[in-house]
């Protein structure tokens, strides 16, 4: 099954517990630009990814994650990015149409990663609203794709692959996949910009 959310970007869409729900004893454990970072998100990253005893250094990896999401989610709102629901709505269906799934495998994949489906949603627009701050606020200077590395990528496929499509007709494809590339090697050069003119704290 391909991945159910649309971004690489570690982030946490924390589901608040239902009325009447007893909630775990919570503390801060970090702090970016004063906005906090609290222990039951490291303990719902553990929980997703089954890891019953973790580690002090899995701990210790977990609260970085947790900051360059914050991070990210800082710069996004700087940018005043903004989703709508039409746009959750089609990110969801073009998910389970790459996965060949329906409404109910779908919420039975998302039981498996501890996710209900409006958690779910509100996960999709968080990773929509990083992309496109991403893309605004670094992708545009720093990711290019010139006609040159397209041809070239092509001569290269067609070798492998002599069947493949004429090059106008695949050309967009062939450029869409150089730009994922560069854009996934780029956005570690972004979250490290975005450190750099924050103020960090981790708390014991």
């Amino acid at each position: 099954m391909k991945s159910l959310l649309l971004l690489l970007v570690p982030t946490l869409a924390l589901a608040r517990p239902p009325d009447g729900a007893t909630a775990k004893l919570d503390r801060v454990v970090a702090t970016v630009d004063g906005r906090p970072i609290w222990r039951t998100e490291i303990d719902e990253l553990f929980e997703r990814g089954a890891v019953d005893k973790p580690t002090f250094d899995q701990t210790q990896q977990a609260i970085e994650v947790l900051i360059d999401g914050a991070l990210i989610d800082n710069a996004a709102t700087r940018l005043h990015v903004d989703v709508t629901d039409s746009e959750i709505a089609a990110a969801e269906q073009m998910i389970k149409q790459q996965n060949h799934i329906d409404d109910a495998a779908l919420d039975k994949a998302l039981a498996d990663q501890h996710f209900t489906r409006a958690a779910y949603r509100k996960e999709l627009a968080r990773q929509i609203r990083l992309q496109r701050a991403f893309n605004a606020d670094f992708a545009g200077a720093h990711v290019q794709v010139s006609d040159t590395e397209v041809k070239q990528r092509y001569d290269e496929a067609k070798k492998q692959k002599p069947d493949l499509g004429d090059f106008e007709k695949v050309k967009d494809a062939v450029r869409e996949a150089i730009y994922s590339e560069k854009a996934q090697a780029a956005q570690g050069e972004w979250v490290k910009k975005l450190r750099s003119g924050a103020h960090v704290e981790r708390h014991p």
